[in-house]
């Protein structure tokens, strides 16, 4: 979604609380020049032949000045409508989208006052959040991770197994906290990747590594889902004609 968001010349700021800007500039790279993201962080003998490329285009990312990467651990949701306002006058505008990975590390929903759970305490802080994205006129995307009933506790055994484990509402931690204010919500699903952690190899390598991608709110329209094609190496989510 960043590098979409960078191909289309829409301001972006990119919030990274839990990887380090370097790191996510090492995939964002990799996704742009389809260099396997492996060559990148783990240099072999041919490295010098990708260096001139991942070099120029580093550059070209850092001099974009309508693309903007902070890696503050613990950026607040006051310090985060700081940074879209100097943002929205550096680039002269004042739409653009700001990406949170990951919203639940954000202090707001981490340290509560007068005594309020766990729940409202997100609640609170999740409004807020919405305040600040309609105070200036800006789309917040949040990533989550799911609760670990995501994860399988008994073996296996084959595909209608793994299907079981579709991502549900149910699978958001807290999740009514969460999801009661945000206009859409999301959730992706590799079934190839429980796959290769439970059934034969050779089943495995007969797989396609099909990404779902479920809206499983939104306000506009019905609820659906979606398939692309996962390119781990390159971190790229291809659309694909089933037919």
């Amino acid at each position: 979604l960043a590098n979409a968001l960078i191909e289309f010349d829409i301001p972006l700021i990119y919030c990274s609380l839990e990887m380090s800007a370097v790191s996510m500039m090492d995939r964002l790279l990799s996704k742009r020049l389809q260099i396997p993201y492996s060559d990148i962080v783990n240099p072999g003998e041919d490295y010098e032949a990708i260096l001139a490329r991942i070099e120029a285009e580093k550059t070209e990312l850092l001099q974009n000045k309508r693309f903007r990467l902070s890696e503050d651990p613990e950026m607040s949701i006051s310090t985060l409508s700081k940074h879209i306002k100097k943002f929205q006058t550096e680039i002269g505008q004042k739409y653009c989208i700001v990406i949170i990975d990951l919203v639940s590390m954000m202090p707001d929903f981490t340290k509560f006052m007068n005594g309020a759970n766990f729940a409202q305490g997100i609640e609170v802080a999740i409004n807020r959040l919405s305040s600040v994205a309609k105070s200036l006129g800006v789309h917040i995307l949040g990533v989550l991770q799911l609760g670990k009933t995501s994860e399988p506790e008994r073996a296996l055994n084959d595909i209608k197994d793994i299907m079981a484990y579709r991502p549900t509402k149910a699978q958001i931690k807290n999740a009514h906290a969460w999801i009661e204010r945000p206009r859409y919500v999301l959730t992706s699903f590799r079934p190839k990747y429980y796959a290769e952690a439970s059934l034969p190899q050779e089943v495995v390598d007969e797989m396609d590594d099909i990404m779902e991608v479920s809206v499983l709110k939104q306000n506009n329209s019905n609820l659906k889902t979606v398939q692309a094609l996962f390119i781990g190496e390159y971190f790229s989510i291809e659309p694909f004609e089933e037919k």
